[in-house]
């Protein structure tokens, strides 16, 4: 491997892909972290992404599984899970614009049972990850990357992940 950073574009592409994955990780696992979340999650696909309550378990359940296949394929050198990733994300953004139009102060559980409503914050976080995944996409697989620059890009995974999952907590520091 070579030090003259001739791979950035690797690391970009690694880090990206690892952060992508771990939003999608940890927005699966707290659907699912406990009875009070899913059920947070099953009504806000009705209430917010207008599906029938007859479908709504069967829609919520697809959703948390599409995610967790997105985040998977991430680890995949193929574009498939970044344009799933990306596909779900647009989706996500549009469900959360309806619902900021249409019905304003319903809680997302986007992330589990957090009881915020959806705010334009929200569109933006999305927004923000869709550019990461349209990133991701064009600059592809990561190759060549190294065991120290896997572990950062890992870091800053993290880092970028934790402030996606608690914005909201976050913007209540701020107010």
């Amino acid at each position: 491997m070579a030090r003259d950073g001739g791979n950035r574009v690797g690391y970009v592409a690694l880090c990206l892909h690892m952060f992508i994955a771990g939003v999608f990780v940890i927005s699966a696992g707290a659907k699912v972290w406990g009875r009070e979340a899913f059920a947070g999650f099953v009504a806000a696909v009705h209430d917010l992404g207008g599906v029938p309550v007859r479908f709504r378990v069967v829609v919520a359940v697809g959703t948390i599984g599409l995610e967790i296949l997105a985040a998977g394929l991430q680890l995949a050198p193929t574009w498939v899970g970044t344009a799933l990733a990306a596909g779900l994300l647009v989706a996500f953004t549009l469900v959360l614009i309806r619902g900021l139009r249409k019905r304003p102060g319903l809680a997302c559980h986007c992330f589990g049972s957090g009881a915020d409503a959806v705010a334009p914050r929200h569109v933006g976080r999305n927004v923000v990850l869709l550019a990461a995944a349209v990133g991701a996409l064009g600059f592809g697989p990561a190759h060549g990357v190294g065991m120290a620059e896997t572990a950062l890009c890992g870091l800053v995974a993290a880092v970028g992940v934790g402030t996606v999952a608690r914005l909201d907590d976050l913007a209540a520091l701020v107010k």
